[in-house]
Formats: C-alpha cells, sequence, structure tokens
C-alpha cells in the first residue's frame, strides 16, 4: 500500500476552528487566572486556610490546579512546536491571506511583544508543571522565571488583544473582552466558609493490607 506512512494524511485545521480553539484556551487561562487570584486578594480574609477545617486540602489543590491550567493554557498559546494551534500560526495565514492588512501588522508586533513574557512562562511549564527539571528545586526555577501575577494577566490581555486583531482580519468579527476581575462569587464562598465552625482536620493514618 502507498501513501504516507502508516496512510494517515494529514488534515489542516480551518482558521474558523483555529480561531474558536484558541479563544476558549483564552477564557479558560483568563478564568483560572481570576479565580487563582481570589485566594491573593487582600479582601480575602487572610487566615481562611486555616480556617476551612476539612475543607483546606480541597482548596490548597484547587489554588494550585487553577495557576497549573492557567500556565500551561497561556503556553499553548505560543508553542513553537510544528504544528501548532497557536497565534503564530493564525497571524502566518492571516499574513497570507490579508497581506498589508494594518490588523494583521499590529498583531505581529503585540506577537513580538509578548516574546519576552511567554520565555519566562515557558520555563515554568517545561521546568515545574509539564516536565519536573531536578537539576534544581521548584524555587530556583520561579526565582529564575521571575513571573508575577502582574505578568501572566499582562500576557492574556496581549493574547486576547492579538487573536481579536487577527479574528477582525479574518472575517471582521471579535470576541467581547473578558475583563479580568476577581469572581465575587468564589471570594463570597471562601468568607462564608472561614466564617462557619468547621471540624478540624483529623491526622492522616497509614493503612494496613490491601488498597482499595
Amino acid at each position: 500500500m502507498g501513501g504516507t506512512k502508516g496512510n494517515i494524511i494529514p488534515k489542516r485545521i480551518s482558521t474558523d476552528d483555529l480561531i474558536r480553539e484558541l479563544h476558549a484556551t483564552l477564557v479558560e487561562a483568563g478564568r483560572c487566572l481570576r479565580y487563582w487570584r481570589v485566594f491573593n486578594n487582600p479582601s480575602t480574609p487572610p487566615d481562611w486556610e486555616l480556617k476551612l477545617g476539612t475543607y483546606r486540602v480541597f482548596f490548597r489543590t484547587t489554588r494550585s490546579a487553577f495557576l497549573t491550567t492557567a500556565i500551561i493554557d497561556l503556553y499553548k498559546l505560543y508553542d513553537p512546536t510544528r504544528p501548532a494551534m497557536n497565534l503564530c500560526e493564525l497571524q502566518s495565514r492571516a499574513a497570507g491571506k490579508h497581506p498589508g492588512d494594518a490588523n494583521v501588522s499590529k498583531a505581529a508586533g503585540l506577537i513580538a511583544s509578548a516574546s519576552s513574557l511567554w520565555k519566562r512562562i515557558q520555563v515554568l511549564r517545561n521546568k515545574v508543571f509539564a516536565h519536573r527539571d531536578t537539576r534544581n528545586d521548584v524555587d530556583h526555577w520561579f526565582r529564575l522565571a521571575a513571573v508575577s501575577p502582574d505578568a501572566l494577566f499582562k500576557l492574556h490581555d496581549i493574547s486576547e488583544e492579538t487573536l481579536n486583531l487577527l479574528s477582525y482580519a479574518h472575517d471582521r468579527s471579535s470576541y467581547v473582552s473578558a475583563k479580568l476581575r476577581g469572581p465575587s462569587d468564589f471570594q463570597q464562598m471562601l468568607s462564608d466558609l472561614a466564617s462557619m465552625r468547621l471540624p478540624p482536620i483529623k491526622p492522616m493514618q497509614r493503612s494496613r493490607g490491601k488498597r482499595d
């Protein structure tokens, strides 16, 4: 039998689907950043974690999950692996289809300006979250990346503006900007739980015998 290896013919994703995928990634990253920021919001009770009793482990894990997802999503938007669904691919298609379009040129400038921020995200993704580099501890890689919460939000905002410019160049449509404010419902839930008398965490005990 002839053809490509394994008879698999690569299919090129449509530009419409590429835009939808990038938008979904941005929405998810934005939500995770908003929820993650609530944990460190000045209006959130500083001792909320101590008062959550048996919920403490759940919310500690949740906080980590929000940050991990945001890092992975922001990385995907500029992932240099080819082929990849990223903003650079979308910009390349737009430049080929709409040469000289001012929106496409502006998007290219935004992608270039995001490079330094993305490279810092790349350190965390490659050394801590998607791959654990054992040559140094986690604190070392965070210090090396020097990624602040503001930097994460800035990269999200630049990416969102870039996507809107390229989407408009493609079919004169754009997505409504999602303002990254802390969700009041989540913050209220933490405050409510912190004000309740919850049972203390029981010390973990090792079980003997077979695992379930």
